[in-house]
């Protein structure tokens, strides 16, 4: 008998790979016409550990009629979510399979595999009624597609937000923009710190909110006096008023500083 797209519970079961979970089990089925036994026992140890990372809402959202191919993707392509299949590269099923020991997200090659799965589940969400998170305003404002006072109220087509990007594909479009921040939101216990205004927008979109690390109090400022150090840091409750200084490069007073 095949075991081409039979669902995870049933392969799960018949390989005994992992024990019954309180917790909804991620609704997809697996391509496994041209796995064996290790490659499926691999795979379903991969959705157990995107599912353990996962929001309830997210999981219960999903389409149960998704299907997980590993297949031939161009080098550059780690995944693609199509209408039902959810594609990830063959390579990356390698990758998670030579992983040593259970720190997932210290191994590149096994987190590159949880990444890319995430990603492409976070186009399925994003799809169905209880996402559409690359269409939410407040989403579209934080990432960097602000309506523009000179564009008759409509959003610009270009996202400036790239000194600090983490992923410089997030800027391509707001769909990736929210699939690669999910990715950091789920995986990276720092993404609070570094990104709090998304970090509490996804936390109040789920109802729930991934372990964190303790963040810093106080924030680096540049000082620009010779022969002082260039990095000092600032306590925020210090700060009772901001100044901007609005500057070009021209010859006029304020741009002469």
């Amino acid at each position: 008998m095949s075991l081409s797209r039979w669902p995870r519970a049933w392969l799960a079961a018949c390989l005994a790979a992992c024990a019954v979970n309180a917790q909804a089990a991620l609704p997809l089925q697996i391509d496994a016409d041209e796995l064996d036994q290790a490659q499926v026992q691999a795979t379903l140890q991969l959705l157990d550990e995107a599912e353990r990372r996962l929001p309830p809402a997210w999981i219960q959202a999903l389409d149960p009629g998704v299907t997980l191919g590993w297949d031939d993707l161009p080098a550059q392509v780690h995944g693609h979510a199509s209408a039902k299949r959810l594609q990830l590269s063959r390579d990356l099923l390698d990758g998670w399979m030579a992983r040593a020991g259970a720190a997932v997200v210290d191994d590149p090659a096994a987190r590159a595999a949880l990444t890319a799965l995430i990603h492409e589940l976070a186009h399925f969400y994003d799809r169905n009624q209880a996402g559409g998170l690359s269409k939410d305003p407040r989403l579209l404002d934080l990432a960097g597609w602000q309506v523009s006072p000179l564009r008759l109220g409509l959003r610009t087509s270009h996202n400036g937000f790239s000194d600090r990007s983490p992923d410089a594909y997030e800027l391509s479009a707001p769909a990736e923009f929210m699939a690669v921040n999910l990715d950091f939101f789920l995986l990276d216990p720092e993404y609070a710190c570094r990104r709090p205004a998304l970090h509490r927008y996804f936390s109040g979109h789920f109802g729930w909110t991934p372990p964190t690390s303790a963040c810093p109090t106080t924030l680096p400022y540049l000082q620009a006096e010779e022969g002082e150090p260039p990095l000092l840091q600032l306590d925020p409750s210090r700060v009772y008023a901001i100044d901007y200084l609005l500057a070009e490069g021209n010859d006029k007073p304020m741009s002469r500083w």
